[in-house]
């Protein structure tokens, strides 16, 4: 019976790994939702889908024994953040702007309750209560609707003078593989829910042994960030002379990587006091705060944050 039990639950990995490489909205992140759904740690998950994958989905949901319906509306893009994170508003299913459409995957009778309420009857905070979101990250989304920048507000009241939760770091996902925590904004780098949310994704990948999956996301959660206006620098660490460090933009979502035999990091940023390598990591002054260099000049200050 045990051995039944394993055998199912790898026809259930297997097929929701093939998916979610299949869909062209989801990631890893949604992997884990699913895993996440099968030992009952969700009700439903929620996919965005075109037309020409929800028949994949259909297979999918026939072949691992889950209920699925979509919303009655689809979604028209409305903006794209210099974070990258899309914007959305539901439209009638027969608007040609409409490109995607909401998937719902669980028992029968709570997917539908779930298509209805993303109909557009609902508001974001019924529709965020019902996919388990934080309530705190609900109401911080509705104000980044309203304008607000979503780093800014995750950041709000940080001065870098002390380690964060890794498993607060939201910026991981984004030169990373995943979002553990789920597919949501988090409303700040201390949110509780967010922090347990996202540990208990680091839990549910190591029981379906799917950690190697997301290592590059796990590695990313404790390397020291350098925010500076839209840009993000990811200190790996190295040699004295010759640190190695990412670079992701928000914009673009080009991500450079600085390896040992191009320019230093002591090059990169101004004041060699405040940065230094040393085996095994990077050591920092008292301050959070420092200036880029000119030849790099973003002309904003510089926030650095360190996770633990």
């Amino acid at each position: 019976m045990v051995k039944s039990s394993i055998q199912s639950s790898d026809n259930y990995v297997g097929a929701s790994i093939h998916l979610v490489e299949k869909i062209t909205q989801a990631s890893l992140t949604h992997l884990i939702e699913l895993l996440r759904l099968k030992l009952g740690q969700k009700k439903v998950v929620r996919l965005v889908v075109t037309d020409d994958e929800y028949q994949d989905v259909e297979e999918y949901a026939s072949g691992v024994g889950l209920s699925l319906a979509h919303s009655v509306s689809r979604l028209k893009e409305i903006e794209v953040t210099a974070t990258g994170d899309r914007f959305t508003t539901s439209v009638d299913w027969d608007d040609p702007e409409g490109r995607s459409f909401s998937v719902f995957l669980g028992s029968e009778k709570l997917v539908q309750e779930y298509a209805e309420a993303d109909s557009g009857r609902f508001t974001s905070n019924d529709i965020g209560y019902l996919l388990e979101i934080p309530p705190c990250c609900v109401e911080s989304y509705n104000r980044l609707q309203n304008g607000r920048d979503w780093l800014s507000a995750w950041l709000q009241g940080v001065i870098g003078d002390k380690p964060f939760n890794r498993y607060g770091n939201h910026l991981a996902s984004y030169i990373g593989t995943c979002n553990l925590a789920g597919d949501f904004l988090p409303c700040h780098i201390t949110c509780r829910l967010t922090i347990e949310s996202a540990h208990q994704g680091y839990e549910v990948a190591k029981r379906f042994r799917l950690l190697p999956l997301i290592d590059e996301t796990i590695r990313y959660l404790t390397v020291p960030v350098v925010v500076v206006g839209e840009n993000l620098i990811f200190l790996h660490g190295g040699t004295k002379s010759q640190e190695v460090y990412s670079h992701y933009e928000f914009k673009s979502g080009a991500i450079t990587i600085q390896g040992p035999d191009g320019v230093s990091l002591q090059q990169y940023l101004r004041g060699s006091n405040c940065v230094k390598s040393v085996p095994g990591g990077v050591i920092f002054g008292r301050s959070g705060h420092f200036n880029l260099c000119p030849d790099r000049d973003f002309g904003q200050r510089a926030l650095l944050l360190m996770f633990l």
